[in-house]
């Protein structure tokens, strides 16, 4: 009997640790999980990280005189940073960027996420691509047209911290996407 109960516990903890490891999808330009760019609300996302780091900060427009409040959700345990910017009409917050981190285990549905090499993006997202540097990090920018969204663009942005870095050794440690 104990040989038994044993066993079924040991498969028990097997299952919830094979489900717990799980990526969450990442919907290139769209999406990390359930939460939508231009569709999940700030409320909707306190309800679901009631203990999320919350701030906010002016950002103002390069090419208007004004700008927007956009507040700021950190899940550090996630590695997700998700950023709302209030839809004026509406009057509510939505979904307008997610950035990933190291700590993020999302992938999408080719296994692009954190720790993917340059190999990899261009395969999925086409070999028309430019390494960008500044003086602390590079990256490879896409960009996709939406006939339905705000400025009509979406862009997938994949961040690697060796400044230096070129096709052999680029390796994803943190994505933005809006």
């Amino acid at each position: 009997m104990r040989v038994l109960l044993y066993l079924l516990f040991s498969l028990t903890s097997l299952v919830q640790n094979s489900s717990d490891s799980k990526p969450e999808t990442i919907i290139p330009y769209e999406s990390v999980g359930d939460m939508t760019i231009d569709v999940t609300t700030l409320k909707i996302c306190k309800e679901k990280y009631p203990d999320a780091e919350y701030s906010k900060y002016w950002e103002s427009s390069p090419f208007l005189s004004t700008g927007n409040f956009v507040k700021k959700v950190i899940i550090r345990d996630e590695g997700k940073v998700f950023f709302f910017s209030r839809k004026k009409r509406l009057g509510k917050y939505y979904l307008s960027a997610i950035r990933l981190t190291k700590d993020c285990k999302g992938e999408t549905s080719d296994g692009i996420g954190i720790g993917s090499d340059y190999d990899d993006i261009t395969f999925h997202f086409g070999e028309d691509v430019r390494i960008s540097k500044n003086r602390d990090e590079c990256w490879i920018t896409y960009w996709k047209g939406y006939a339905d969204r705000p400025n009509g663009i979406g862009v997938m942005r994949f961040y690697c911290s060796n400044r230096s870095a070129d096709e052999s050794d680029f390796v994803v440690d943190k994505i933005y996407m809006r």
